[in-house]
């Protein structure tokens, strides 16, 4: 167990509180996981980095850290105002393939990048949680 407690500061206050979870030892992180319809870069890279160092940090002061990515793998719009092109199908058309043929190829293609990384899978069972398999279809009333 942790000799001292682990700290984290308030950004709102600039005061350091003592990191307390529900479980005592335990962590659960969920993290955004990408949006498959091309290749990621550098900058969405870093996101990925920074989840990774928190968690490895975590695991060093002695937590269990159990941590769940998702990947969208549908319904992301090219704007983040809810409206433009659903970025999947954009994919799919640029490349001439379905969109589950996109989202496979840039599933493998970012889990290949964090390995080169040295970024940790997150816990989950195979295949990886994805947008299509965890809502339903349908509209909206």
């Amino acid at each position: 167990m942790q000799a001292e407690p682990c700290c984290y500061i308030i950004p709102a206050t600039h005061k350091k509180a003592e990191f307390q979870t529900h479980t005592p030892g335990q962590v659960e992180m969920y993290t955004c996981g990408p949006t498959v319809y091309h290749f990621a870069h550098i900058g969405n890279l870093r996101s990925y980095i920074m989840e990774d160092v928190l968690e490895k940090y975590l695991r060093y002061e002695g937590y269990d850290v159990q941590r769940v990515m998702n990947i969208t793998d549908v319904g992301h719009l090219t704007s983040d105002a809810d409206a433009g092109e659903d970025k999947m199908l954009k994919g799919a058309q640029r490349e001439h393939k379905t969109v589950m043929e996109i989202a496979k190829f840039y599933t493998d293609a970012f889990f290949a990048d964090c390995a080169k990384l040295n970024i940790k899978t997150p816990t989950w069972s195979s295949p990886p949680p994805a947008a299509s398999t965890s809502i339903s279809r349908s509209s909206p009333s």
